[in-house]
């Protein structure tokens, strides 16, 4: 099953190689909606998935594997400890949705961006929703990643994979791996 806005599709034409690493914040299900499932069950990648519903935890038990899936609250959670064993090689692939969104940019900013790199960012701003626009969720988020030296994928490439997904989500590429997005 594919991710809701085609984001693994864009993972897979960026990054076409077999044994990546993702860090997931808010991975929900392991299937309906996923943006790892597909790169876990066809590219053999693996990594760091985090959620706190219980309920979907339990679900992946059967249908994914486990053996990196955190069950917590992502606002708790220490960053810097977590990743320390990637500081020296680039996480390939970030994904960030938690709700509310002023929770994913909360988080966010809880990463050590000074220390760790990743390939390609997904983080789901949800701009369309007010309580996203009081937050400045959009325009935060943005700061954050391009002081960190990311480059905004361009709508132009965001519209062939998902009609209107600049209203929702920003994609990032780190241009010290990936020179053009495809």
């Amino acid at each position: 099953m594919p991710s809701q806005c085609n984001q693994d599709q864009f993972i897979i034409n960026n990054l076409p190689y077999k044994n990546g690493f993702w860090l997931d914040i808010g991975c929900r299900g392991p299937i309906e909606g996923s943006n790892t499932e597909l790169l876990e069950k066809q590219f053999n990648w693996s990594g760091i998935s985090i959620d706190f519903d219980e309920d979907q935890i339990k679900i992946w038990k059967n249908y994914r594997k486990i053996n990196n899936l955190i069950l917590a609250d992502a606002t708790k959670l220490n960053y810097e400890e977590l990743l320390q064993f990637r500081f020296n090689e680039a996480i390939d692939y970030l994904s960030m949705d938690l709700e509310p969104p002023e929770i994913t940019l909360n988080v966010a900013k809880m990463l050590p961006l000074n220390k760790i790199e990743f390939k390609i960012i997904t983080f789901e701003h949800d701009d369309y929703r007010e309580e996203s626009k009081k937050y400045n969720v959009k325009e935060e988020s943005r700061n954050l990643f391009l002081n960190a030296g990311y480059k905004l994928v361009s709508e132009t490439i965001l519209q062939k994979y998902s009609l209107n997904i600049n209203l929702a989500e920003d994609w990032y590429i780190n241009p010290k791996y990936i020179k053009e997005t495809k």
